[in-house]
């Protein structure tokens, strides 16, 4: 495992099919705003989930900073490439 491995990463996922209304907790879209906006006044920065496996596995010696987390859209809807209008949600 990467140098100083007792460092938590948070990986953060959405799926972008989660649309059941229009808050925080029904829809993927809405969460993912307000986490980027909460992401960004922490001081925290995004950086690619290959950075963590390569880090964790000792590939990288080092991240950014200690202030990092990874963010994953892994379902591969077309609500991941197109813009949509959900029938009931926008």
């Amino acid at each position: 495992m990467g140098s100083g491995s007792a460092v938590k990463i948070p990986v953060l996922t959405y799926h972008s099919q989660n649309i059941c209304g229009n808050t925080y907790g029904t829809n993927d879209h809405v969460a993912l705003y307000q986490d980027l906006r909460t992401i960004h006044a922490h001081g925290y920065q995004v950086i690619p989930l290959q950075w963590v496996v390569d880090w964790l596995l000792g590939h990288r010696s080092t991240l950014p900073s200690s202030r990092v987390i990874a963010i994953t859209f892994d379902d591969g809807t077309d609500f991941d490439y197109y813009d949509l209008l959900h029938p009931r949600h926008g």
